[in-house]
């Protein structure tokens, strides 16, 4: 939990399955492709991503997630 992926630049089609990432920090991350499927992103940080298109939220707990700022377009909940 609390994991740092600030700033990351290379999360292009990363795929993250039943994975606990509450209070995660994604913030100013591209998101392009990444599969975030059936975990616990409770309190996450999501807030400048550049890029969640075509990123997966399927049975995803986004409880508190913080996604300000982020550009929702192409996204999938």
């Amino acid at each position: 939990t609390g994991a740092n992926f600030s700033g990351a630049t290379n999360l292009n089609q990363a795929y993250f399955y039943e994975a606990i990432l509450k209070e995660a920090d994604f913030s100013n991350t591209d998101l392009s492709g990444v599969y975030f499927d059936y975990q616990d992103l409770t309190g996450a940080n999501f807030s400048g991503a550049t890029n969640l298109n075509q990123a997966y939220f399927y049975e995803t707990i986004l409880k508190e997630a913080d996604f300000s700022n982020a550009d929702l377009s192409g996204v999938h909940f």
